[in-house]
């Protein structure tokens, strides 16, 4: 019987072994960037969007536009977001879907407009004058939830899966 001897001296054998190395530490790597440094752009980007529509939507309803309804629903669906907008009476008059108007009337955290208490805070992402973004929890998802006053004293909820 011959002995089977492994060599691994040979310069074909060194190549693969570092090259598949190399190729194990960059996907590690690349990992550990997705996970640590890129969650926080994400939801910062996200952040950023919510505030955007929402001067958006502000400025709609400012100049009066007869079609802000049909902007708004155009804008949710582009950028993948549910949004309700009820008037000074909390009558629903626009909402992008039915079950996020059920879950945000039936969430008295959420109906509490604008009294932050102090277990609030810690979720609070941001916060101005007529805004506040926080970021909450749905079926194990994290979300980023606004809840505004426009100028015309409506008042918006909107709501963005981070993932």
């Amino acid at each position: 019987m011959k002995k089977v001897n492994v060599k691994f001296r040979s310069v074909r054998i060194k190549l693969f072994l570092t090259l598949s190395i190399i190729t194990i530490l960059i996907i590690a790597l690349l990992i550990v960037m997705n996970s640590i440094v890129l969650e926080s752009f994400y939801t910062l980007s996200k952040i950023n969007t919510v505030k955007q529509e929402f001067q958006v939507i502000n400025n709609l309803y400012n100049k009066n536009d007869p079609s802000v309804l049909i902007q708004v629903r155009r804008d949710a669906l582009a950028n993948n977001f549910d949004i309700m907008i009820e008037n000074e009476n909390y009558i629903v008059e626009f909402s992008t879907n039915e079950n996020f108007t059920n879950a945000i009337n039936q969430n008295n955290d959420i109906t509490a407009h604008f009294n932050i208490q102090d277990e609030e805070q810690q979720r609070t992402i941001f916060t101005r004058d007529n805004y506040i973004i926080r970021k909450v929890e749905s079926n194990g998802l994290n979300c980023i939830l606004l809840t505004g006053r426009l100028d015309n004293g409506y008042r918006v909820y909107k709501y963005q899966f981070l993932q």
